[in-house]
């Protein structure tokens, strides 16, 4: 069975509408295939090519320039290997992007990273509600949507949704946004190896704000948080096999850490938009979802 959020079919790249270009500050890894079309491209491009790519042991990859651009990156944002060779010549990780597939047994779940702005600007448009699907005559899937069932009660907000999220998979300890709670969810985050500099600047004046950050001006029923708690779960769902326990806990303490992003531009700015949540958001995703690393030093600290 193939299980995807119902918006999934709908994804296009911004391509250079995109404010925060994912050829910018990311290792671009080349598959086999790719790299032998690449070897036999001819003329002055497949000779540029060539010089682009470094080998090391067995991994083939784009040699990022100073500032971590892709060599094929456009001052416009358009993709040079797209406009020269056709999207067909894309590798792997590039006509994927952001796209993820966990699988266990005989299902396949399929989903699209947080990391991407148009990801975002997708799952979080207020005329949409959130569904998982099947492929099965695109009924909806009643695994998945179990999920949603625990956090579509309106009457109740994010925090005590999460703490009922908690509480199912075994965990005894409870989300409170005391100042404890604040300290140590901005720290963890902060003791992450930095994707880049923005995330070590935005999170460490996070830090230094963290006495003044006031959660009464946040709109805890807000659908977005619930979204994101929802589409958190079902991506970390396969995983939770394992250890139920300790990834409801990093679902929820990455929804708390957005919560406390918005606390703190509503309070350097006077006002959070939608727009700041969205950045707030995908700043998170990049920074942890593709990184185990990270994501370990985060679990660690809880």
């Amino acid at each position: 069975m193939f299980v995807k959020p119902s918006f999934y079919d709908e994804f296009r790249c911004k391509a250079d509408k995109c404010t925060d270009s994912c050829c910018i500050g990311w290792e671009i890894d080349i598959d086999e295939l790719s790299l032998e079309k690449y070897k036999n491209v001819s003329g002055e491009f497949g000779e540029r090519l060539r010089r682009s790519i470094e080998t090391q042991e067995d991994c083939s990859f784009f040699r990022l320039s100073e500032n971590e651009r892709c060599p094929f990156l456009c001052e416009n944002g358009l993709c040079d290997i797209y406009i020269n060779l056709g999207e067909d010549a894309l590798c792997d990780i590039c006509s994927e992007h952001p796209r993820f597939y966990n699988e266990t047994d005989d299902i396949t779940e399929a989903g699209l990273g947080l990391c991407c702005e148009k990801v975002c600007e997708m799952l979080f448009d207020d005329n949409y509600e959130l569904e998982f699907v099947s492929d099965d005559k695109m009924q909806t899937s009643e695994i998945h949507n179990d999920i949603l069932g625990i956090i579509e009660c309106s009457d109740t907000d994010i925090i005590e949704k999460m703490n009922k999220i908690i509480s199912v998979a075994g965990g005894l300890h409870k989300i409170e946004f005391n100042d404890e709670f604040r300290k140590n969810t901005v720290k963890s985050f902060l003791e992450t190896e930095p994707i880049n500099e923005e995330w070590t600047a935005f999170v460490s004046a996070m830090s230094d704000n963290v006495d003044n950050m006031d959660i009464d001006g946040i709109n805890l029923y807000d659908k977005d948080y619930s979204k994101l708690l929802a589409y958190i779960l079902y991506r970390n769902l396969p995983e939770m096999c394992y250890d139920i326990n300790t990834l409801a806990y990093f679902c929820c303490i990455s929804v708390s850490f957005v919560i406390l992003c918005d606390c703190y531009i509503l309070g350097s700015k006077g006002e959070l938009l939608k727009s700041d949540r969205l950045e707030n958001i995908r700043r998170w995703s990049k920074q942890t979802e593709y990184s185990t690393e990270n994501k370990d030093i985060i679990i660690s600290q809880f």
